[in-house]
């Protein structure tokens, strides 16, 4: 009988402490942060950045894995993610994630924003000085992120401007490597449009120096040999400011 009631009794506690350990796994796998919600939160940041909406197939967002270490308490609050000194719009970057509620944390997700974009190449090598024609440029995708020095997106704007150095076949064309080709050559005589106090004159001058549109350059006055500067206003045409 005493046997009987003492298996009872170790068979209840046993039954009893499994139950005990159960809860208290089950509360250790709820009281810490899915990493996923972490990740799904610097993701969703991420595309808010890059300035689309959805998961286009020109866009590729890759968040990186947190250490499987990492336990951070379970946010009682919605997760909220947000930009870290070093934040991109594109490429690789951080995004930071933290929770404001009763147990506070924050830690920054590595994030890499990957956009395709048709951007303008050279279709076949031009030489130093050569005026881009529409037959010399192509249109590729690449991945923007990488073109830190610029990028053009349509081949108009890039006809008729002059080739700074030679660039190879498959280049991606940079506001770098182009110039605007001169619409004023030194010694060529041109027009200089005058304002005076908010009156216009109109008079001959010369050109001291060669120039593209939007460039400063002296010019001379043919009938008083003063010399001032302008600004070219289009080709043979100077406008300055007495």
């Amino acid at each position: 009988m005493f046997r009987y009631a003492y298996k009872r009794i170790s068979l209840s506690l046993v039954a009893g402490l499994l139950l005990i350990s159960g809860d208290t796994i089950a509360a250790n796998k709820i009281a810490h942060q899915d990493h996923e919600s972490i990740r799904q939160a610097a993701s969703d940041f991420a595309r808010h950045l890059s300035g689309v909406s959805g998961q286009p197939e020109n866009t590729t967002i890759s968040v990186g894995r947190l250490d499987r270490r990492l336990r951070l308490a379970k946010c009682d609050q919605p997760l909220e993610a947000f930009r870290s000194p070093n934040t991109k719009s594109h490429g690789r970057t951080t995004v930071g994630v933290r929770c404001d509620g009763n147990k506070s944390w924050k830690l920054y997700v590595s994030v890499n924003i990957q956009i395709i974009k048709p951007v303008v190449t050279i279709k076949h090598s031009v030489t130093r000085n050569s005026i881009l024609r529409a037959s010399d440029l192509l249109l590729e995708e690449k991945d923007i992120s990488s073109l830190h020095r610029g990028y053009y997106t349509q081949i108009e704007k890039l006809v008729g401007k002059h080739v700074k150095n030679s660039l190879k076949t498959g280049l991606v064309v940079t506001p770098g490597h182009v110039k605007n080709p001169l619409a004023v050559k030194k010694g060529a005589t041109v027009l200089i449009l005058a304002d005076a106090g908010g009156i216009q004159v109109n008079m001959k001058g010369k050109a001291m120096k060669s120039g593209s549109l939007g460039d400063w350059i002296p010019v001379q006055n043919l009938s008083s040999k003063r010399k001032i500067e302008g600004r070219i206003l289009r080709p043979g045409v100077i406008q300055v400011t007495l």
